[in-house]
């Protein structure tokens, strides 16, 4: 056994390798192109070449990027393009309640970003269901800042009150072991 072991041992080893047996043709190479410059004109908020590519590929409306399940609709939320939702919504029929690959909708997105105004319109105007859950099981109204509880998302305020309040107890631990015009030091 420590004869086989050994032998083992020695053996040089290679990574391992893996290698699909096809590449692209060349229509589902474009097709790749395509779906890639979509997702990045979204992600630009770049209204013109949305609107462009929409007229000529209506169904790029419910295209959802392969990583993060973001589609037109989540984007257009975060940048607060109340047009670009309309007309999603509205002209195309999108769903206000498709999820992203962590569960969000697009009302979650306008909860995140403080979206106060279109949070409402998603809900009153275009039906938005504000039960839905994402996957850390959080409602969309639990990202709201209402500036009594720390949230978490881009706006950060949580985070930011947290260095505050971290802050606070430093001063507060300063103040105790000098006094004023630090003259006097406090011996532990």
């Amino acid at each position: 056994k420590l004869i086989l072991l050994d032998s083992l041992l020695q053996e040089k080893r290679t990574p391992a390798h893996f290698k699909s047996n096809r590449s692209l043709s060349g229509s589902e190479r474009s097709r790749s192109k395509s779906r890639i410059s979509w997702v990045l004109a979204c992600s630009k908020n770049n209204e013109k070449e949305i609107r462009s590519r929409l007229e000529n590929e209506p169904d790029l409306a419910y295209l959802q990027d392969d990583y993060t399940g973001q589609t037109c609709l989540h984007w257009m939320v975060k940048y607060n393009n109340k047009n670009m939702i309309d007309h999603l919504i509205n002209v195309l029929e999108v769903s206000p309640n498709i999820l992203n690959k962590v569960g969000q909708t697009s009302l979650h997105i306008a909860a995140l970003y403080n979206r106060r105004e279109l949070y409402q319109l998603l809900i009153y105007k275009y039906h938005a269901d504000g039960t839905i859950r994402d996957h850390s099981g959080l409602l969309p109204s639990s990202y709201l800042d209402d500036n009594t509880r720390l949230i978490y998302g881009p706006n950060s305020k949580g985070i930011k009150l947290s260095w505050h309040l971290l802050a606070q107890d430093m001063q507060a631990i300063h103040s105790k072991s000098l006094t004023r015009f630090g003259t006097n030091i406090e011996k532990p």
